[in-house]
């Protein structure tokens, strides 16, 4: 006997998510949060936070006037500058000497300034010092020259004031 229920596929919700799952990029299931500009992680200044490059990807559009133009990775950062004056961006890590850090003005686009660009040189912290206006909006981008996944902590905060800015800490002077 013919039975249309003998013809129907049916398909089982599990085996539906598996073949969905084989089809699907590995690095699409961890991507930073952060891994676009416009999904910017918020800096608060003085507050170190963790971040990572594995699994992160680079958009079309991160390419272009940002530093260095041969970056495989990247993640994105912004602060809000609370007040006027000398801030310091530090970016530290175990493979620090693969990163290098971009402050802009904006996420990529046409507008785009590139404020600061440096990378790091013998495994030092990334230190960037900068001048800021009141609510200037800057972005970070964190990004890897070799595409090998890290991680790192950023830091965006007033600058330390020199060790002599005291009495107490004057440095003598030779004539």
């Amino acid at each position: 006997l013919w039975s249309p229920s003998l013809f129907t596929p049916r398909y089982s919700p599990v085996a539906v998510l598996l073949a969905a799952a084989a089809f699907t990029p590995l690095a699409a299931f961890a991507q930073p949060v952060n891994d676009a500009c416009i999904n910017a992680t918020p800096l608060t200044s003085g507050v170190a936070a963790s971040g990572t490059l594995v699994d992160a990807t680079l958009e079309p559009l991160d390419t272009g006037p940002l530093c260095p133009d041969f970056v495989t990775t990247d993640v994105w950062y912004r602060f809000e500058v609370p007040e006027p004056g000398a801030y310091q961006f530090v970016v530290n890590g175990p493979q620090v000497s693969d990163l290098s850090l971009a402050v802009t003005n904006g996420c990529p686009g046409i507008f785009v300034a590139v404020l600061s660009c440096t990378g790091s040189t013998n495994g030092q912290p990334i230190t960037v010092p900068f001048q800021a206006f009141f609510n200037e909006q800057l972005f970070f981008r964190v990004s890897s020259a070799s595409g090998v996944g890290s991680n790192f902590t950023i830091t965006a905060g007033p600058m330390p004031p020199p060790s002599n800015d005291e009495c107490a800490g004057a440095l003598p002077l030779t004539l």
